[in-house]
Parts: structure tokens; sequence; C-alpha cells
């Protein structure tokens, strides 16, 4: 939970991303609040600096019309880290618990 108020403690004074590299409990890191800033979001989605929240909205609505079909590949280093069936852990993955009444830890949809 100290990575949640940790971020939102930053957030709150327009601070950086933060990179979590010794996460208790997990052998990953964890990056956080990356897109916490109009600025960080608009690098991301690699629009200009100052367009306003509603802008970048309306743009990414175009973009997203236009999708790039997958490429799928048998090999690469996309592959490098496969994981499958019994051998799914997802608590070993660095998915913070961010408030003491949560019911567990959340990943978000991307």
């Amino acid at each position: 939970m100290e990575l949640n108020h940790v971020a939102d403690a930053s957030d709150q004074k327009n601070g950086p991303a933060l990179l979590f590299e010794n996460v208790k409990g997990s052998k990953d890191p964890c990056l956080i609040a990356v897109l916490s800033s109009r600025k960080r979001c608009a690098i991301t989605l690699d629009m200009p600096i100052g367009m306003s929240g509603v802008q970048m909205a309306k743009e990414w609505m175009v973009r997203i019309k236009k999708r790039i079909q997958p490429k799928v590949v048998a090999t690469g280093p996309v592959m490098e880290n496969v994981v499958e069936s019994k051998d799914v852990d997802l608590t070993a993955m660095p998915v913070p618990k961010l408030y003491p009444m949560d019911g567990g830890r959340y990943m978000l949809k991307g």
C-alpha cells in the first residue's frame, strides 16, 4: 500500500513517475504514476505537450480508428517470458494493493 501513498504524495506536488525496484514480495520492479500528468500523457501518446486533456482524448479517439494490425511471430524478444497453464501465478506480478479496505490487488485492463 505504500507505493500508492508515495505516488499520491508525489502527484500532489507534480512529481515524476516513480520506479520502485525493491518491491516487497515481488521479484519485479513497479513503475507507477506514468500517466498522472498531462505532459507525460502527451509524451506517451506522441501528442503535443500543450494539448488539453479534452484535445488529447479527441485525438486518441481518431487514432484508435486507424489501428495497426498485430503481427503474430513464433520467436523473438516478445517470447522470452512466456508463462502458461498451471505455471501462471498472478500474485508474482508487482500489482500493489492500493487501499487498506480493497478486496485484493487489481490489474487494470489496458
